[in-house]
């Protein structure tokens, strides 16, 4: 625990977190709250600070909302033509989220297979079991 607590670090935890003692970090909660009942320096800042939170409480719930403003801000956005965007997001989109798996495993087979050929071989060597794989000759006998 900190030992130094000062009513220079107690303004400075006013003015990060506020007046409330609840807002402040459980470890310096305890060293303001006793330099808070011992200091005439840190109750003045204590009383600025629980000042200035009761006055912005009060300009931030008062303060006037201008009318119409969300509908001024979407009236000045750029409208794109509707037929552009059924085509560009609900058609294109899916197909090509449908093809980006095939293009996967296009790329991954194709740096697989050595030859073609081989290719059919090693994909029944890793799906089938051994018994059917010296069924198919494919595994020798040791």
């Amino acid at each position: 625990m900190e030992t130094d607590f000062d009513v220079q670090r107690f303004e400075a935890l006013l003015d990060r977190h506020g007046a409330e003692p609840h807002d402040w970090p459980a470890p310096l909660r305890e060293h303001a709250l006793t330099l808070l009942a011992s200091s005439d320096d840190a109750k003045r800042l204590y009383d600025e600070a629980r000042l200035l939170d009761d006055t912005l409480d009060t300009i931030l719930v008062d303060a006037p909302r201008p009318l119409g403003l969300k509908t001024r801000i979407l009236a000045n956005t750029p409208q794109r033509d509707p037929w552009l965007d059924w085509f560009t997001v609900r058609v294109w989109r899916p197909v090509v989220l449908g093809c980006l798996p095939l293009a996967v495993g296009f790329a991954v087979g194709a740096n697989f297979a050595d030859d073609p050929a081989d290719l059919e071989d090693q994909v029944l060597i890793a799906f089938a079991d051994a018994d059917t794989l010296e069924a198919l000759a494919l595994v020798e006998d040791e």
